[in-house]
């Protein structure tokens, strides 16, 4: 679905639901992370690393450097 999942000032909160949102979906493969002009590196990071650990999904990461969302994320 092409749609926002979650949305807030709190970046933790705002992880926290899609860490849910993506370990829930058993079958898929690759996680995409699309970082905006506002994401951080230590945030990206931290993204990559907690899937890593806690999934067997491969994880890509694209500087996309768009306005407005810190991070898009792509489940294929």
């Amino acid at each position: 679905a092409k749609s926002i999942v979650a949305s807030d000032q709190d970046i933790d909160a705002v992880l926290e639901k899609i860490y849910d949102l993506i370990l829930s979906q058993k079958k898929r493969d690759l996680l995409t992370v699309i970082a905006g002009e506002d994401g951080k590196e230590n945030i990206t990071n931290q993204i990559v690393e907690f899937i890593e650990d806690n999934s067997k999904l491969e994880v890509s990461v694209i500087q996309g450097n768009q306005p407005v969302y810190s991070y898009l994320f792509g489940l294929e």
